[in-house]
């Protein structure tokens, strides 16, 4: 299994958007940067929000300061967006240009494969 298909294989399980399933496009539909952003905005603030509330209670049990109650939030909402643009949404839009039959998509698909697998090659010296 190369690194599309797991990526994919991840992106087609429903718990994997759960509770947002809602917002999975079809498998031949885009995987959009508007709508990673609303996924990480999502699950972003959620995460972060649990984490200023731990953070509270561990700073009331040590007695050391708060960072701003907007960091955590700010900073996985970010997080989560490059993460998922930079991996999942490459590999479904692949997927998806193939299935939708999109001639220019195709062929950023077909650049986005060859590099994947200059990296995947072994170099000679390493055999």
């Amino acid at each position: 299994m190369n690194v599309e298909e797991l990526a994919n294989h991840l992106s087609d399980m429903d718990m994997s958007w759960s509770p947002f399933l809602f917002l999975r496009p079809e498998r031949d539909q885009r995987l959009t940067s508007a709508r990673c952003f609303v996924l990480a905005g999502l699950y972003g603030t959620m995460g972060g929000v649990a984490l200023d509330a731990w953070m509270a209670l561990t700073a009331r049990s040590t007695g050391a300061a708060l960072p701003s109650p907007f960091l955590f939030p700010l900073a996985l909402v970010l997080g989560f967006f490059l993460v998922y643009r930079l991996t999942f949404a490459i590999a479904w839009n692949m997927r998806a240009d193939r299935l939708a039959g999109d001639r220019a998509g195709t062929e950023r698909s077909r650049a986005w494969r060859a590099l994947l697998a200059e990296r995947d090659e072994p170099a000679a010296g390493d055999e």
